[in-house]
């Protein structure tokens, strides 16, 4: 088909609209690419303009481009674990993502950035390598001649001109992952030299559960302090585990797994400190709640990982994808402090906390009815 449809075009050089899913066939056959995305023409440039200049994340991740990386605009520049990028075009200051694809990430023995090479992929043009950077895994450029072995060590140069920087919203938890890392960044690496980041998860954990039973015994100072050290830890184990390379995708679960829990046993315990029937009412709605929309978030997350549209896409530094929310780790925190210093409060705070939770799941329901 592609075959008589060019034949055509050089025969009789007519006007044409084709439809098609296939990318290589609209790169082959058009002048110009147009990118329908949730019924709108999301962007119309010629093929090569595309692909180096996509003019949204969402366009990007439609066209497949294997590396996005989050990170900020400031200065002129875009700032992120893989250092400073200039920039060519006036973008405000703010979040951003870089895309990019394997052939501006190169083996280069001068090349400033470190990585190491966690598996190969042969592609119809050539391979390309999975390597770790900084924490973030990437997909890089094979070297010509000869094939790095996993485990191996390679200097790469990123060659910046063929970056993509995109402005992308506001996201309050993207910005306290960042300012956690800068601030753990000097102690981080030191800690992991003697703890592992998984161990600091289930520490994270022993002081959760100290939270729930002491405020099921009334304490409100002690379980506010455990509740500080659990977040604290919580927050930790994973820029550990980024500075010294111990990143792993047990070592993610284990750390949902453990928020899980912490996030299910506070609100026991307060309500076990003071009862109520209108408290408890509202905390079973709130912990029934919790339940649906874990479910709702954990199946399209999966869907989204299984569609090559999670992390490797997205460029979070969590282990699955993450949609926004109304309420996320950032609320939760916030809630459960209020809770725990006026536990009086718990019978507002369940409820007003559960309606915002039961909305995000018609917000996830709404987003993936148009996207998936």
């Amino acid at each position: 088909m592609r075959t008589t449809l060019l034949s055509l075009q050089a025969h009789y050089r007519p006007a044409q609209l084709i439809v098609t899913h296939d990318l290589e066939d609209a790169a082959v056959l058009g002048d110009r690419i147009g990118i329908l995305l949730d019924g709108t023409i999301a962007q119309l440039d010629p093929p090569e303009r595309l692909s180096r200049r996509p003019a949204s994340l969402a366009v990007a991740r439609f066209l497949g481009i294997p590396n996005i990386v989050t990170g900020s605009i400031e200065a002129g520049q875009f700032r992120s674990a893989l250092g400073p990028v200039p920039l060519e075009d006036d973008l405000p200051a703010g979040p951003a993502a870089a895309a990019f694809g394997s052939d501006a990430l190169r083996a280069d023995p001068c090349g400033s950035l470190r990585g190491v090479v966690r598996g190969l992929h042969h592609r119809p043009r050539g391979a390309t390598l999975r390597v770790e950077v900084a924490g973030l895994e990437l997909e890089a450029a094979a070297p010509v001649g000869r094939v790095p072995r996993p485990g191996e060590e390679l200097s790469l140069g990123l060659e910046t001109a063929r970056v993509t920087v995109l402005p992308r919203p506001v996201d309050v938890d993207h910005w306290l992952r960042l300012l956690k890392d800068q601030l753990f960044q000097p102690i981080a690496p030191v800690i992991g030299r003697w703890v592992h980041p998984n161990l600091i998860s289930l520490l994270a954990l022993l002081a959760g559960l100290a939270a729930a039973l002491l405020a099921a015994q009334g304490r409100t100072v002690g379980s506010f302090v455990a509740w500080s050290a659990c977040r604290t830890l919580d927050g930790l184990d994973g820029s550990v585990a980024r500075a010294v390379g111990r990143q792993s995708d047990f070592g993610g679960y284990l750390d949902t797994l453990t928020d899980f829990v912490v996030y299910a046993a506070v609100p026991v315990g307060v309500l076990l400190g003071h009862p109520s029937e209108a408290a408890w009412r509202a905390g079973l709605f709130l912990l029934a709640v919790f339940y649906v929309n874990a479910a709702s978030w954990m199946y399209l997350a999966a869907i989204l990982e299984r569609r090559n549209r999670g992390v490797a896409t997205t460029g979070e530094r969590t282990t699955v994808t993450m949609p926004p929310a109304i309420v996320a780790g950032a609320e939760t925190v916030i809630f459960y402090s209020v809770l725990l210093l006026v536990p009086a409060w718990a019978t507002i705070i369940f409820w007003l906390m559960g309606t915002l939770v039961l909305l995000n799941v018609g917000l996830r329901l709404a987003w993936a009815w148009r996207r998936i």
